[in-house]
């Protein structure tokens, strides 16, 4: 499966947070119920982390469809929210750097029928294909680097 279009989203990411001050990165958050920067990233890197995991798990089922899903439904928020920790641009470059290997290991690992036939349930979403989640896992990340843009534009 062709990641290029996760490593662009990746590439507009890194560009959007290069540069901030420690100050803006954990400071204002996006308005309210919203996360700071930081905690943006950080997210974007747990779900990705999920994500992988979860193509680990579908790949490892061989009864067919699992149930499992990148956050259990009434677990979803909690297990997606970033922490309150201040942090560096490059510490959270090496959590993104982590994460996109993990999803690399684990889309290399699929097969044609896997990408197909393997669905996982999501708590909002009800089923994807596996290869409909890392499409999803893109769209996700370039919602959240328009989300910093927006952020940065107020700084």
């Amino acid at each position: 499966m062709d990641l290029t279009m996760n490593e662009s989203a990746r590439e507009e990411l890194l560009e959007a947070i290069e540069g901030l001050s420690v100050d803006d990165y954990n400071g204002e958050r996006g308005g309210a119920n919203h996360w700071t920067v930081k905690q943006t990233v950080e997210h974007i890197s747990i779900m990705e982390k999920a994500v992988a995991d979860m193509v680990l798990d579908a790949i490892g089922s061989s009864n067919g469809p699992t149930k499992k899903s990148a956050a259990k439904d009434d677990d979803s928020a909690i297990l997606l929210t970033p922490t309150d920790d201040i942090g560096t641009v490059d510490e959270t470059k090496e959590m993104l750097a982590t994460s996109q290997e993990q999803l690399r290991k684990a889309v290399s690992q699929l097969n044609d029928t896997d990408k197909r036939k393997r669905i996982s349930l999501h708590p909002s979403i009800a089923t994807m294909r596996l290869d409909e989640w890392i499409s999803f896992l893109t769209f996700h990340e370039i919602n959240h680097v328009s989300e910093i843009n927006q952020m940065k534009a107020k700084m």
